[in-house]
């Protein structure tokens, strides 16, 4: 493996391929990135969420990392604005095609299928006047071959 990021691309990819309903959909280093004022909605982000280290040799040349990718789904619906129960409603099903798109879909043949996990730490919906953002984590693993330059 020749990109550590590599999945963030191949899951936009996916994103886009699966799911043409979608305004907008592109990765993002963070969801503070995520201007509002610029927004196309329905849209999908896909942010690195970390990793952890599961195994690794003695003389580290081997390791097997999880790593950990969010995707929020974000949509705008000013119609119950006090509650968010319209822009819950619209994002649902938006929600439920990022699972089927991604849940179990192998990113390459080094990666393990993705699959649903946890939601990130502090992952809850986040909401404005009219815009609300829902995040789904998926974690897949990788071993990687590391080569120390001399």
């Amino acid at each position: 493996m020749d990109n550590f990021f590599a999945a963030q691309q191949a899951i936009v990819d996916r994103i886009k391929a699966k799911i043409p309903s979608f305004a907008k959909v592109s990765p993002r280093a963070d969801l503070e990135q995520i201007e509002e004022i610029e927004q196309t909605t329905p849209a999908a982000y896909v942010v690195y969420a970390g990793y952890t280290v599961i195994e690794a040799t003695n003389d580290g040349r081997m390791v097997t990392v999880e790593q950990r990718w969010t995707v929020v789904t974000t949509c705008r619906n000013a119609a119950t604005q006090r509650t968010g129960q319209a822009v819950r409603e619209e994002a649902g099903p938006f929600m439920m095609d990022v699972l089927n798109a991604l849940s179990g879909w192998q990113i390459t043949p080094e990666h393990t299928p993705l699959l649903l996990t946890d939601a990130p730490q502090g992952g809850e919906p986040g909401y404005s006047k009219v815009f609300g953002y829902y995040p789904l984590q998926f974690k897949t693993q990788f071993t990687l071959t590391i080569t120390p330059t001399p």
